[in-house]
């Protein structure tokens, strides 16, 4: 593992750098209207090799071989998968609406409210990195009874580290009948832009009346690989004293140290898994710990 001067410790499951014999380049657009699609995620299959659509659509990724097999990933549309060779300058995807739940307004004398998994910020320092390839990190919060009186997603809470002004995606999802929390249950991006510095982001979500899905909620945090997050930092590498440059993409996720992962939710290549266990050297209060993604809710009625 490479040594840092942070406090924080970066799990990494994106390469540094990679050799390539081609550019793959682009623009997204919605096939119905003809609109670009910002903040796409974009993947080789099965490989940890990949990058994100601007805000305009467009997009720039080094692939190895015109045989691969491109994913484009977006909120709100169907996924799509073409061979290099075969995409041109326009890629369209189908719009996949997405049906929610039906938001009962009540008059109520006083707004009821829970926090579900509340956290301190000087309690974390473990976290989640990115240096190339889009993927997300997730926490998973279960139905319970007691959320029927506070049914409404009104916030949520996520630890964030940064050196610079940086932007993420939320994502929203519940569990399909195979039990992986790969449904979505909210049809468009939320953009969190973060300040430098170490925070517990709170992003409000109370005009988007999303309700607490009875088979459970998974928030997932997804790292987007723009220019404006790019972070260069030095490393060495234990017994040789050069320094190294290295780049990664901001912010970085915080997370909490817990005896099982099943509450956590890790997103690479195509496909949900739980976070697994930490051995090793490594932070103390996460040795034999699962790091799950601390995040929190606020609920109300």
């Amino acid at each position: 593992m490479m040594g840092f001067k942070s406090v924080a410790l970066l799990i990494v499951f994106c390469a540094l750098s990679l050799q390539t014999s081609a550019q793959l380049k682009g623009t997204l657009k919605d096939s119905a209207t003809n609109e670009p699609i910002p903040y796409v995620n974009i993947w080789v299959e099965n490989e940890m090799v990949g990058t994100s659509a601007n805000e305009r659509g467009e997009f720039l990724l080094a692939h190895k071989a015109a045989g691969n097999v491109i994913v484009f990933s977006a909120i709100g549309y169907k996924t799509k998968r073409a061979n290099a060779a075969n995409i041109g300058d326009v890629i369209l995807l189908k719009p996949e609406p997405i049906h929610l739940e039906e938001v009962v307004v009540r008059s109520e004398k006083r707004n009821q409210q829970r926090i579900v998994d509340e956290f301190k910020k000087n309690k974390i320092s473990f976290f989640y990195g990115c240096f190339g390839t889009p993927w997300m990190v997730g926490r998973f919060f279960s139905f319970r009874p007691e959320y029927e009186q506070t049914p409404i997603l009104k916030s949520v809470a996520i630890h964030t580290t940064s050196d610079k002004g940086a932007v993420f995606n939320v994502r929203l999802y519940t569990k399909n009948e195979s039990g992986i929390p790969e449904v979505p249950i909210y049809n468009d991006n939320i953009l969190v832009r973060v300040k430098k510095g170490t925070h517990i982001t709170a992003i409000d979500l109370s005009d988007k009346n999303i309700v607490f899905p009875a088979s459970g909620l998974l928030v997932a945090a997804e790292f987007l690989i723009l220019d404006q997050n790019k972070s260069v930092f030095e490393y060495s590498i234990k017994g040789k004293p050069e320094k190294l440059s290295g780049m990664r993409y901001k912010p970085s996720f915080g997370t909490l140290p817990r005896d099982t992962g099943e509450d956590g939710w890790l997103y690479t290549k195509g496909k949900w898994s739980n976070v697994i266990r930490n051995s090793g050297k490594i932070v103390d209060d996460y040795r034999n710990k699962y790091a799950v993604p601390a995040i929190s809710l606020t609920l109300s009625n």
